[in-house]
């Protein structure tokens, strides 16, 4: 859904530091790495309790996940390696933010961290959907909520639960559950009827 906010935020000055990361040469699976860095930081911050704070390295891990695939391009170091590091790391700091939530996250119907568990496999899912679909049709269909999406909605979490309770990082979590799990069907459903297109 906020997908289109990324591409304006590569129009605005933080382009400039993109081209900077490509004069310096730096590697893009390096800035995937750093991505999986700051996300084991947040996830610690997260299971200490430290929420507002562990929103930073959150934040940064999310900026290595854009930086990395658009120093790539600018760079023509674009590898089909590549791409599996970036999806491979980024599947493991959502895992590690998932366990960090687990630790915290208040019981809501169920114990919080089966909320959580859901929300992290309906992630893990989107990505094997999403890969394998667009490996068959060649097609990139609309994403109800992308890793952007989601990280957006974390952060908020983070920000609600830490002046309003620990209650809200359970509603995070069955937020995200929610809506990981509706992207999976609506990608489904988008790619049956492509697929069925072009018999």
């Amino acid at each position: 859904m906020l997908y289109k906010y990324r591409n304006w935020l590569y129009n605005t000055n933080f382009s400039r530091a993109i081209s900077k990361l490509v004069i310096l040469k730096i590697s893009p699976n390096l800035i995937t790495f750093f991505g999986l860095v700051f996300g084991v930081i947040a996830a610690y911050l997260i299971y200490k309790h430290y929420l507002l704070l562990a929103i930073i390295p959150l934040v940064l891990s999310g900026l290595c996940d854009l930086c990395d695939g658009w120093v790539a391009r600018l760079s023509n170091k674009e590898t089909k390696f590549g791409v599996i590091f970036d999806v491979t790391l980024d599947k493991y700091v959502e895992g590690f933010v998932g366990l960090g939530f687990s630790f915290v996250t208040p019981g809501f119907l169920v114990p919080g961290y089966i909320w959580v568990i859901i929300a992290v496999f309906g992630s893990i899912i989107i990505s094997l959907v999403s890969n394998v679909g667009a490996a068959l049709s060649q097609e990139k269909p609309f994403k109800l909520a992308s890793r952007f999406d989601r990280g957006v909605i974390i952060v908020l979490g983070l920000i609600l639960a830490n002046f309003l309770g620990d209650i809200y990082l359970t509603y995070t979590a069955v937020f995200v559950a929610a809506i990981t799990h509706l992207t999976v069907v609506s990608l489904v459903i988008s790619y049956y009827k492509i697929l069925k297109n072009k018999k």
